[in-house]
């Protein structure tokens, strides 16, 4: 299954700086934050498998089911799909791909 979606928070923590340095297809990597306080599902984003660069959340529903399917063992791959946005005084965008591995 591939969920197609845009992040959200794009906007906070300095992620702008590291938006920019994307590209379509790179692997994204994700954090579960069940001791967010806004949202026990929330999943963080990053650009790196150390977990240090941010790029945004998963918005709040899909962050529910993925911890969901999370909980069923299913593995699940992030991928930019696309940079949008940007020029002048336009914020950028992170549109990815979400792979779902039924089985294992």
């Amino acid at each position: 299954m591939i969920i197609k979606t845009k992040l959200v928070g794009v906007s906070f923590h300095d992620r702008q700086k590291n938006i920019v340095l994307l590209r379509a297809g790179q692997a994204l990597f994700w954090k579960h934050e069940s001791e967010n306080p806004f949202d026990s599902n929330s999943i963080l984003v990053y650009a790196d498998v150390g977990l240090t660069v941010e790029v945004g959340h998963l918005r709040r529903e899909l962050a529910a089911e993925f911890v969901e399917r999370m909980g069923r063992g299913m593995v699940q791959r992030l991928f930019v799909d696309q940079v949008t946005g940007g020029g002048e005084k336009q914020s950028l965008g992170v549109n990815v791909r979400v792979i779902v591995d039924e089985a294992l």
